[in-house]
C-alpha cells in the first residue's frame, strides 16, 4: 500500500505533498510535524492499493485521525 499526505489549509488549498510507501513513516512523519507547528495541522491521505487505485481517504487534524472513508464505496 502507497500513502499520499496533504498538509492543507481550512479552505484545502494544499501547503505541502507528500507520498511514503509504508504506514509506519507516514504516522512518524504527521507526529513529528504536528509537533514541530505552532499551529494543529490538517492533513489529507489517499491511500493506494497494489493496483495504483485509491482505496481510503483519511482527514486528520494534527495527529489525531478524524474519519476514513473507504473511496469505492462512493463510485456506484
Amino acid at each position: 500500500m502507497r500513502f499520499v499526505l496533504y498538509e492543507v489549509t481550512e479552505d484545502y488549498d494544499v501547503i505541502i505533498k507528500l507520498s511514503f510507501e509504508n504506514h509506519t513513516y507516514l504516522n512518524a512523519f504527521i507526529e513529528q510535524h504536528t509537533f514541530e507547528k505552532k499551529y494543529e495541522p490538517k492533513f489529507l491521505v489517499l491511500e493506494f492499493d497494489s493496483n495504483g487505485e485509491i482505496e481510503f481517504l483519511s482527514e486528520y487534524q494534527g495527529a489525531e485521525q478524524t474519519s476514513r472513508k473507504f473511496v469505492a464505496e462512493y463510485l456506484e
